[in-house]
């Protein structure tokens, strides 16, 4: 029989799931997201119910294309830490690659009332909005993105996007010769993008 203090069991089992975890993060830095995964779930095993590990499980799975574990894991996740900004954040990013975009405008909302200045929920904030035929509010939202980063280009190019679907083609165009004072490459694509959208809908 042992004669470790049953107290000592809890930090043997808090510090191997750290190990795991930090070995799990090694794999999945490495592009071995299947063995970061693995050492992810034994680390749960020994610590259950750990927000941070249910995250870089997540995380583990969106690299996996695993969609919908991936975001039942983020939820088990927010479970354990409601204000896990990064964790609504991400599972919206699953729920939109799902074709779920009313579900993911929900987490992306929820992300940006704990991150108001996050210009990525900002912009897939605008992205749900479109896929939702909103577009006039997803402009909204890629101009507060725009407003707190100018030359993020992700938002510039959706918010061109958002006019066509508004049908106001002219801003889209000006938006795009601002574009290429700055960035001429990614306007060029972005002006070759816009000419087949207006042709397309016969502007």
């Amino acid at each position: 029989m042992s004669n470790r203090p049953a107290s000592l069991l809890p930090r043997c089992h808090k510090y191997f799931a750290s190990i795991l975890n930090a070995r799990g993060d090694q794999f999945r830095d490495a592009g071995v997201p299947h063995k970061a995964l693995a050492c992810y779930d034994r680390a749960l095993q020994l610590r259950s119910g750990h927000a941070a590990t249910f995250y870089k499980r997540g995380n583990a799975l969106m690299m996996l294309a695993r969609l919908t574990e991936a975001a039942s894991s983020y939820s088990d996740a927010l479970l354990g830490a409601s204000n896990f900004g990064d964790a609504f954040y991400n599972r919206g990013l699953a729920l939109q690659l799902l074709k779920r975009p009313a579900e993911a405008l929900a987490d992306f909302d929820e992300a940006l009332k704990l991150k108001p200045d996050d210009t990525e929920a900002l912009n897939n904030r605008g992205n749900a909005l479109l896929d939702l035929n909103r577009p006039a509010e997803a402009l909204v939202a890629y101009e507060r993105a725009l407003a707190l980063r100018p030359a993020y280009e992700p938002a510039l190019h959706n918010y061109t996007l958002a006019l066509l679907d508004l049908k106001r083609p002219d801003a889209a165009v000006a938006r795009l010769v601002k574009l290429l004072e700055g960035e001429p490459d990614y306007a060029v694509a972005t002006g070759t993008l816009l000419h087949t959208h207006m042709v397309a809908r016969r502007w």
